[in-house]
């Protein structure tokens, strides 16, 4: 792609573990909601439905032994006129 002087930068967006927070919990859910009902998924294989599924999710969420990590990765670079 032509690209010198590339930079790569890695690091945590989210590290969820352990008791979770208020704040975690919502944000979380209703990322799960909005994305599992615009995903154009029916669900069918979850007993249940979607219910199932976010129930398997919220139950998953809540537990003290769940560990969640959401990386962030940007990248940049210049690239040469011509």
């Amino acid at each position: 792609m032509g690209f010198e002087d590339i930079d790569v930068n890695v690091t945590q967006h989210n590290l969820i573990f352990g008791e979770l927070q208020e704040k975690d919990s919502f944000n979380f859910s209703k990322k799960v909601e909005v994305a599992a009902r615009n995903s154009g998924f029916a669900f069918d294989e979850y007993e249940g439905g979607y219910e199932g599924f976010y129930q398997e999710y919220t139950d998953f969420f809540a537990s003290r032994r769940r560990f969640s990590y959401t990386p962030m990765i940007w990248c940049r670079g210049t690239k040469a006129a011509g």
